[in-house]
């Protein structure tokens, strides 16, 4: 067991209640498994545990210091029974009270597992008060494979430092390291720690030296945050520890992806793993109130320039600034324009808002030379709001000349997109002459949807409700019905 002193664990806490709230019980808890494996043991799973000093109740003792017990039950079930559990008490002193919710209890249990899913449950009771307890159950799965190259499960450390212990369960590969079981970083962190194990290379590239690349990347869009990437060159063998972190001063408010890849010495990948995590960083995310764009990238745009730019940027605005953009652009000045411009970029990346702005103004740019028409730009049309909002598609069916049909597509989206999977969208061109077409359907939520849209697409060269459906009926039982419900 280990007592932590920091003040972080405030921030923490409040930002676990909000987030988490239905793991919390009268004591408050946070659990994490991660999957390793050791050469002639197998697959095993390292439970860490944190229990937030301020719900327990504290009893003076012999020696006139406040103390704390709980009470902890780990186990492990699969459709045989339970394969592992430990049964302990975890003991905590203090010298004031003021100390009681700046600490936590920390530990850590490792349990061997073969691969499998399996049913864990964590219950946690204060000896001191019985009736207060915390209940987590939740499945695990182990899916280390024995055989190929892959990692570890991506650890994320407080602290850590070089040690000679063998029997801690903090100690691993020569290393003391603080487990940061919550997978959020709160303003007042400014460094990532992270750790990892490489398994089997050496069965796919021999005594060679491979690659080992981390960085951090938009959940939205999996771009790599600028500066936030390294790489290290590593040997090649049966387990390969791998400890490196990054400064995240400037990384701002948002969800992120950290990411671990090990490649070969032709940059073939290998393996990856990812760790979503949330970093709360709001000083980073207001814009300035005093920007002053004539001494940015801004500066270069006259009144038409910046108009088209604004019009742009609708397809990713939200309500209040897409109402802004079209004010402005009807009857704003120009330096009105520009202060909107600039805002609107720092609001998204405030440590290069020129990169943002760029990258966005490539993705413009494609849009417009594949669907921009007679009358609209491509960022205008349904398609190309589409794309600039969720990206390319996975897969994407074009039916421009089918006989009986209006010529259609369907957009499928395998990866998230906000909080769906497996998205689609239906577009129509309704004129069979201009390249503009229209979104008559989609999954995805806050979208258009009707259930009819086949009978859209189909209603070419048919005069009769019926007739349409029925040819629609017959013709996409074999064509479009197999590709929209896979």
């Amino acid at each position: 067991m280990i007592i932590m002193k920091k003040t972080l664990l405030l921030f923490t806490l409040v930002f676990f209640i909000f987030l988490f709230p239905k793991k919390l019980k009268a004591i408050e808890v946070i659990v994490e498994n991660k999957n390793f494996w050791a050469p002639g043991k197998g697959t095993y799973v390292e439970t860490g545990l944190m229990i937030l000093g301020g719900k327990l109740k504290y009893l003076e003792n012999e020696s006139g210091k406040l103390s704390a017990a709980v009470d902890v039950l780990l186990l492990f079930k699969n459709e045989e029974g339970i394969v592992a559990f430990d049964k302990y008490r975890l003991n905590r002193e203090i010298i004031d009270s003021s100390e009681i919710n700046v600490l936590a209890l920390i530990d850590r249990k490792r349990f061997a597992l073969d691969e499998g899913v399996y049913s864990f449950q964590l219950l946690v009771k204060d000896a001191n008060n019985p009736s207060d307890t915390a209940l987590i159950s939740e499945m695990h799965t182990v899916d280390i494979d024995p055989v190929i190259p892959n990692f570890s499960d991506i650890q994320l450390i407080e602290d850590h430092e070089k040690s000679s212990e063998d029997n801690s369960v903090f100690v691993k590969n020569g290393l003391f390291m603080l487990p940061q079981i919550v997978q959020y970083y709160p303003k007042t962190i400014t460094r990532m720690s992270f750790y990892a194990e490489l398994y089997h290379s050496e069965k796919y590239v021999g005594e060679d030296a491979l690659l080992i690349t981390y960085n951090v990347r938009r959940a939205k869009n999996k771009e790599i945050v600028a500066d936030l990437n390294g790489y290290k060159k590593v040997q090649s063998a049966e387990v390969v520890p791998f400890l490196a972190g990054f400064n995240i001063s400037d990384l701002p408010t948002g969800n992120y992806i950290l990411r671990l890849e090990a490649r070969n010495k032709e940059n073939e990948l290998i393996c990856r793993k990812e760790l979503n995590f949330q970093r709360d960083n709001p000083l980073t995310n207001k814009p300035p109130t005093d920007l002053v764009a004539d001494k940015t990238f801004v500066e270069g745009f006259d009144l038409p320039s910046i108009r088209y730019q604004l019009r742009s940027f609708i397809p990713i605005a939200d309500a209040a600034e897409a109402k802004e953009i079209n004010t402005l652009v009807k009857k704003g000045e120009l330096e009105a324009l520009k202060q909107f411009f600039l805002k609107f970029w720092v609001t998204r990346d405030p440590v290069d808002p020129y990169l943002a702005w760029y990258e966005y103004t490539e993705k413009v740019k494609k849009v417009n030379d594949s669907y921009s028409t007679n009358l609209l730009y491509g960022f205008e049309t349904d398609r190309g709001r589409v794309y600039l909002q969720y990206g390319a598609p996975n897969q994407l069916l074009e039916a421009p000349r089918q006989a009986g049909s209006n010529p259609y597509e369907i957009w499928h989206y395998y990866d998230n997109i906000g909080r769906q999977t497996n998205v689609k969208f239906v577009f129509l061109n309704r004129d069979l002459i201009s390249n503009n077409y229209e979104l008559i359907h989609s999954t995805a939520l806050g979208e258009i949807k009707n259930e009819q849209w086949r009978t859209l697409v189909q209603s070419k060269g048919f005069n009769s409700p019926v007739e349409t459906q029925q040819r629609s009926n017959d013709f996409y039982g074999n064509q479009i019905n197999d590709f929209f419900d896979q």
